[in-house]
């Protein structure tokens, strides 16, 4: 039933999704586009299963959202493989994610995720009716660190 996967997927955001094409209420390709229209830190890899083999079918299916597409009936070992592909992307995803979200040197965020995150709390504290605070720390004269004891150094002290 794709309405209740799409339920599903919304209370946990699932990375990996494996979906019929045929399904009551929300077909298959609908629910690839209403999660690929969804804003998500996560990536969700989404292959559809289907019995429908037409180059058409492969490139809606596509269209849509979904990674991979595999027809019925398959084989196990098709799928072995398919699920290790996924498990690659999924991985690189995350890998990416948080190069892309923390700073290389402090592992801690960077400032466009502390940006998402702080717009993040201010949409909660005020739906909550709550406060928030937000505290800045700034190193006066860092240079002189890294002027007298070498950048190695400099880079010890901030981790």
């Amino acid at each position: 039933n794709g309405q209740k996967a799409w339920e599903a997927w919304k209370q946990d955001e699932y990375s990996l999704l494996i979906s019929d094409w045929m399904m009551p209420d929300i077909d298959g390709p609908q629910l690839c586009k209403m999660i690929r229209a969804e804003p998500s830190l996560q990536y969700t890899y989404i292959i559809l299963l289907t019995s429908l083999d037409s180059k058409g079918s492969y490139l809606e299916g596509m269209d849509a959202g979904a990674d991979d597409f595999i027809t019925k009936p398959f084989d196990e070992e098709q799928l072995a493989a398919r699920l290790r592909v996924a498990e690659r992307i999924l991985a690189l995803h995350k890998k990416l994610h948080i190069q892309a979200t923390h700073d290389r040197l402090t592992g801690v965020w960077n400032r466009a995720a502390i940006m998402d995150h702080l717009e993040e709390e201010v949409e909660r504290a005020a739906c909550q009716s709550t406060c928030i605070g937000v505290v800045v720390a700034d190193l006066d004269h860092f240079k002189r660190i890294n002027d007298t004891y070498g950048h190695p150094a400099g880079d010890t002290v901030l981790q």
